[in-house]
């Protein structure tokens, strides 16, 4: 945890967000004055182009001091920002208005699309500080450090053991899945496998993966809420953006096949965030 934290907590992020906080505000003030005459995607995407452009010379000079070659690092950051607008608002665009479903809040069309801008622009700050400080204004030397910090933050004994482990565990549980599927549909058949493979990956992980000798019950308690927690949010996602994918390709799949390839994909997210989980609070010590 604390390689994380003193990967983040530096003068760059300081400052970045000081820069970025500006922009944002300008952006969003921007953003939603001329959403009636521009609408969502032409309104997010003017802004953006205008207060990107003061974030490359602002970035550059005050936030990672960059001495790297100047077309190159205005190339990288056009294309991260590209990336994070595209990335962030796509997915804004699609979670929003389903939330607001969801949860039935009495907002009209307008105002859902007004409140994706103000969620995309969070979930863009993020990506934009990554994609900024490891590609567009990285130095090779500063760079390489920095990406072999987090390298040897996630490539260590725990992971494999951890990977061996869920491997076959996802193995167990997507083929029950699979089979249990017809009987008990998407969320029953997901679900029940999850919760037998759940009580084999605590025993496994505790005493192979991360070697845990933090109290029994308190791992237990935050196992299970680190399942849970990753359990909805990788099946949720995953049984939203899969249909959405889908739909955009235009690919021939029947209703049941989707829920499938969803919860295939489910399985790749649900991995990454109960690795995180489990390392950084589950077992933690």
């Amino acid at each position: 945890m604390k390689k994380l934290i003193r990967f983040f907590c530096d003068r760059s992020l300081l400052f970045f967000l000081l820069i970025g906080g500006g922009n944002t505000i300008v952006s969003m003030i921007g953003s939603q004055l001329l959403y009636g005459a521009l609408g969502y995607w032409g309104s997010t995407a003017l802004m953006f182009t205008l207060c990107s452009i003061v974030s490359f010379i602002l970035n550059r000079k005050y936030s990672f001091q960059s001495k790297a070659p100047l077309v190159r690092s205005a190339v990288r950051f056009s294309i991260v920002i590209a990336v994070c607008y595209l990335l962030s608002f796509g997915i804004s665009d699609l979670l929003v208005p389903w939330a607001v479903g969801v949860l039935a809040l009495p907002l009209s069309a307008a105002w859902v699309e007004r409140v994706a801008m103000l969620v995309a622009q969070v979930i863009f700050t993020g990506c934009n500080y990554l994609g900024q400080r490891l590609w567009a204004f990285d130095e090779e030397r500063a760079g390489r450090g920095r990406m072999k910090k987090l390298i040897r933050f996630f490539c260590d004994r725990s992971l494999l053991f951890f990977l061996l482990i869920g491997g076959g565990n996802t193995i167990v549980s997507m083929i029950g899945s699979q089979l249990l599927y017809g009987a008990l549909g998407y969320w029953g058949s997901t679900a029940l496998m999850f919760t037998l493979c759940s009580i084999v990956s605590f025993i496994l992980n505790r005493k192979y993966s991360f070697q845990s000798k933090a109290p029994l019950v308190r791992s237990a308690v935050r196992f299970s809420i680190v399942i849970a927690v990753c359990y909805l949010l990788s099946f949720g996602i995953s049984d939203l953006l899969v249909p959405w994918a889908v739909g955009v390709l235009a690919l021939p799949l029947s209703a049941a096949w989707v829920e499938r390839v969803a919860m295939l994909v489910a399985q790749v997210i649900f991995t990454g965030c109960n690795y995180l989980g489990q390392r950084l609070w589950a077992f933690k010590e």
